[in-house]
């Protein structure tokens, strides 16, 4: 017996009618997109998902663009990066438990309505021009039943 590790698919070989309906973008805290930021600075990202059926197992996995990093509120160094307003009046996904690998984060959970939002923190930590990777999304348990974006901007961090 050997192990065998499966990865979400890079979003070039999802197909144009994945049943499952991905964005994302970076907004700052009144909810406005953006493209550009300071060093330093406090954004969210934005992920809004439609989906057909109800799913128990979906993971949700978005790779950040480089020069921001995950605002994790658990640790002691950071900001209390409480949600915005704006997002209360929205459905969010429910998540049961994450991963933060630095490079891209993971969000285990459910939802059994046809679409949600997914919003977390992050900082605006190197400066430079970056592109915006795809965000995808899967049920664990029926690999063709997943989406993704294709990445079609970039953000700039002075």
């Amino acid at each position: 017996m050997g192990t065998r590790y499966r990865y979400l698919a890079p979003t070039s070989t999802l197909r144009k009618d994945a049943p499952i309906r991905v964005t994302k973008e970076i907004v700052d805290r009144e909810g406005n997109p953006v493209t550009t930021l300071k060093h330093g600075d406090l954004a969210f990202v934005v992920i809004r998902v439609q989906h057909p059926r109800a799913c128990d197992n979906f993971v949700l996995c978005d790779r950040l663009p480089g020069g921001l990093e995950y605002e994790d509120a658990q640790l002691a160094t950071r900001e209390s990066a409480t949600l915005p307003n704006w997002t209360k009046e929205k459905r969010r996904f429910h998540v049961i438990s994450q991963q933060n690998t630095g490079a891209q984060v993971r969000f285990f959970g459910s939802d059994y309505e046809n679409d949600f939002i997914h919003v977390y923190p992050v900082r605006a930590a190197t400066k430079g021009t970056f592109a915006i990777p795809a965000a995808l999304i899967e049920d664990m348990y029926d690999p063709n039943y997943k989406g993704g974006h294709d990445p079609e901007s970039t953000l700039t961090i002075q």
